[in-house]
């Protein structure tokens, strides 16, 4: 009867190469602050929305001429939803993981997703009118309470 190692150190740990042990930690990094990155993007967009608790939201500053303000904002979302469509697409990928480890991909995909966020946050232009609006009580009451589930 033999008794083998529960975990056998491989060579590539030992050459120095940029695989192993060292990468997998460096990955584990990587994706450790991407998420971060992604969790408080996530919050700040409950509160950009929302209007609570950051200095910017949908509705603040001085608002510009209105046509000027969709222009902004659409261009903004379109950066969002090209990002968003164009990375998640098979040939894209393809071409990443030619740049970037296969395991480190969906980390680079949620670090642009919230940089287009972050760059629609920052330069978001606010609209003087009125886009849609609860009268009811009530309904305002329940439209927040799913905003704060959804």
């Amino acid at each position: 009867m033999t008794i083998e190692p529960a975990f056998e150190k491989s060579e590539e740990l030992n050459t120095g190469s940029p695989s192993g042990f060292g990468m997998r930690f460096l990955g584990l990094c990587y994706g450790t602050v991407a998420y971060t990155i992604f969790l408080a993007t996530f919050l700040y967009a409950m509160g950009f929305i929302s209007g609570i608790a950051v200095p910017k939201t949908v509705d603040s500053g001085v608002a510009p001429p209105i046509s000027r303000a969709i222009l902004v904002n659409m261009l903004l979302l379109g950066v969002f939803a090209i990002q968003h469509s164009g990375m998640a697409r098979r040939s894209f990928k393809d071409v990443l993981t030619r740049y970037v480890a296969p395991a480190a991909e969906r980390s680079t995909y949620v670090l642009a997703a919230n940089a287009a966020l972050i760059l629609l946050f920052w330069f978001w232009q606010p609209m003087p009118s009125v886009v849609w609006q609860v009268a009811d009580p009530a309904g305002a009451a329940l439209v927040q309470l799913l905003a704060a589930f959804g």
